[in-house]
C-alpha cells in the first residue's frame, strides 16, 4: 500500500511544479513576442516612410517650385504629399516631430538637371516598456529619396 501512494503524491507535486515553471517561462516568451512585434512595426514604419519620401520626390520633380504650403497650397506641395502618403497606416501625419526636408532648399536652385532630395524623419515610439529603460522612448526613423529634375 505504501508503494502505491508514493507515485500518486509525486505526480501531484510534479503537476504543480510544471505550472510554476510554465508561468515563469511564459513571461520571457511574452517579452520576446512583444519585441518581435515592435521590430516588425519599426520595419513597416520605415518602409512607409521610405514610400512617403519617394512620393514627395516624384511630386517634386513634376512641381519643383512647390516645396511647402508657403510655396503652393495643400495638397499641391511636397511636404503635404510626404505627410499624407500613408494616412491610415503606421505614420501619423500630424505628429509634431514628423519632419520633411527638401534639398535644394531654395526653389530657384531646383532647375532641370539638378537632383532633388526629399528627406523624411519620423519619431517611432515602441510599445515595449523595456526599451525606455535603455533611454530610447522615441527612435527617430529617417529615409530619403532622390530624383533628377527633368
Amino acid at each position: 500500500m505504501v508503494h502505491r501512494r508514493w507515485p500518486r503524491t509525486r505526480r501531484l507535486h510534479s503537476r504543480g511544479q510544471a505550472v510554476v515553471e510554465f508561468a515563469l517561462v511564459m513571461i520571457f516568451f511574452l517579452i520576446i513576442l512583444l519585441a518581435v512585434l515592435d521590430v516588425g512595426r519599426a520595419y513597416l514604419s520605415s518602409v512607409a516612410l521610405e514610400n512617403a519620401a519617394a512620393e514627395g520626390a516624384l511630386f517634386g520633380i513634376a512641381n519643383p517650385a512647390c516645396a511647402t504650403a508657403g510655396d503652393c497650397a495643400d495638397p499641391d506641395n511636397i511636404e503635404y504629399r510626404v505627410r499624407h502618403e500613408s494616412v491610415g497606416g503606421l505614420l501619423d501625419p500630424d505628429e509634431g516631430d514628423f519632419a520633411v526636408d527638401v534639398w535644394p532648399a531654395d526653389a530657384d536652385d531646383r532647375t532641370p538637371g539638378t537632383q532633388l532630395i526629399v528627406t523624411a524623419t519620423y519619431p517611432f515610439r515602441p510599445i515595449i516598456p523595456l526599451v525606455s529603460a535603455f533611454g530610447a522612448e522615441v527612435i527617430p526613423l529617417q529615409r530619403a529619396a532622390k530624383q533628377l529634375i527633368p
